[in-house]
């Protein structure tokens, strides 16, 4: 297989959409050729959008590969109700129409080759929909940065509080509206999010982080490793919110074939380390489809 080259302009960046089964809209932005032969399926994690990758996106497109970067449901321009709405978003139903707006992507482009990354809550969505998808072939690997995994991070700390909160924010209209400004001065004042964030962000930033099941992300990355599934993982020891003994878990399940390891960047360090980040990317993936073309 010919190497990958970088486009010689600044790659074009459109703005796309998908139509799920249950009817409602899942947006997501293009970097790139709109019908490379290998794409980057981009899920960021609480309280982002497709503009979280807006550094590492541009860094990623070749003339052979592109970026999808997602607005995952209840985020940037997606509707919570993509993933059950209000009241009954859930993790599961996130990763869920995560699945299917990939499925969909392949189908309106033709490419069958998608290496799916996740940052922070984004890693356990993205290790959801590539254990679902790989199956048919689509998936040829998963990148996790300073991903979540099979215990609560430092965020979701107290759980009894992590719990009322959810508890409040799916019970009721009314429970959620009393319960919204309380959640934004938790998630804003006190682990430090945007302040810009909309309510509805700061809602389900929540739903999403507390309906986890960890039990099932767990057997999830069980899966991906028997299967074979080639893991690139990258982290910063100096993490705040997912700290080293929850990556060291999710390495020793996964056993990633690409580890970066970087002793300062924080939990974005596809902001802070976004050339190294993007460089060791591209690097893993051409790896694998050169294996493959052998």
């Amino acid at each position: 297989m010919p190497s990958s080259s970088p486009p010689t302009a600044a790659p074009t960046v459109t703005s796309n959409e998908v139509v799920l089964s249950n009817g409602h809209t899942v947006h997501f932005v293009t970097h790139g050729p709109p019908n490379a032969s290998q794409t980057f399926f981009l899920i960021h994690g609480s309280a982002g959008s497709h503009r979280s990758f807006a550094q590492l996106a541009p860094l990623l497109v070749q003339d052979d590969f592109n970026v999808v970067a997602v607005d995952v449901p209840g985020h940037g321009s997606t509707s919570g109700d993509a993933a059950g709405g209000d009241l009954d978003l859930t993790d599961a139903r996130v990763a869920r129409a995560m699945t299917e707006t990939l499925e969909k992507v392949a189908d309106r482009t033709g490419c069958r080759r998608f290496f799916v990354l996740g940052h922070s809550v984004g890693g356990t969505t993205a290790m959801q929909v590539a254990a679902t998808a790989n199956p048919s072939g689509l998936v040829r690997g998963v990148a996790l940065v300073n991903s979540t995994a099979f215990r609560p991070t430092v965020f979701e700390h107290p759980r009894a509080l992590m719990h009322f909160i959810v508890w409040m924010l799916t019970t009721s209209w009314v429970t959620r509206a009393l319960v919204v400004p309380f959640a934004r001065f938790v998630l804003c004042t006190g682990a430090g999010f945007s302040s810009k964030l909309r309510d509805h962000e700061v809602a389900f930033s929540f739903q999403r982080a507390g309906t986890h099941d960890y039990a099932t992300v767990r057997k999830t990355a069980q899966r991906i490793h028997a299967s074979g599934l080639p893991v690139f993982m990258a982290r910063a020891l100096d993490d705040r919110v997912v700290n080293k003994e929850i990556g060291d878990e999710l390495c020793e399940v996964l056993k990633p074939e690409t580890k970066l390891e970087y002793a300062r960047g924080g939990h974005s360090i596809h902001k802070t380390h976004a050339d190294d980040v993007a460089a060791a990317l591209l690097k893993w993936a051409q790896g694998i489809e050169t294996r493959k073309a052998v």
